[in-house]
């Protein structure tokens, strides 16, 4: 498995890559997935919106967005996830949580969007919250 961490900001966040790879790897793990190539890359506050109206068509910022990559390894997955760290900051302020525990988060959170979980309805949300719950143990996390 492996998980490229890219940072395309102004802001330095590279003591947060190695525990956002493990905390990748383990929801990888936790979905049964043997093989993944993911790249992970911080973006902008602009870069995020624009790519959540261009593919979502939901014209707002938001926190991570995950996309499928054309080509899997055989018996896993490749995608990226692109990560907010304006918008991780606010939200880990507001729900008390480090910079690490809401990067580890919105990684794990990325990773179970490219393994089929979505938030969609409220049973499906429900499914979701609880898988990242066990993988990330007690840290505070969105409800």
């Amino acid at each position: 498995m492996t998980i490229y961490i890219n940072n395309d900001t102004e802001h330095s966040l590279d003591e947060h890559s190695l525990i956002m790879q493990e905390a990748g790897k383990a929801a990888l793990r936790s979905c049964g997935v043997l093989e993944a190539e993911i790249g992970v890359t911080f973006v902008d506050y602009d870069v995020i919106r624009r790519l959540n109206k261009n593919y979502r068509g939901i014209d707002k910022a938001t926190d991570v967005l995950s996309f499928h990559a054309g080509e899997a390894p055989a018996t896993g997955l490749a995608g990226d996830i692109f990560i907010c760290p304006e918008i991780a900051a606010e939200q880990a302020s507001h729900i008390g949580n480090t910079m690490a525990q809401e990067l580890c988060f919105l990684t794990v959170h990325g990773v179970l969007h490219l393994c089929g979980y979505d938030h969609e309805d409220e049973a499906d949300e429900r499914e979701m919250l609880a898988k990242q719950r066990k993988i990330l143990g007690a840290r505070k996390q969105h409800d």
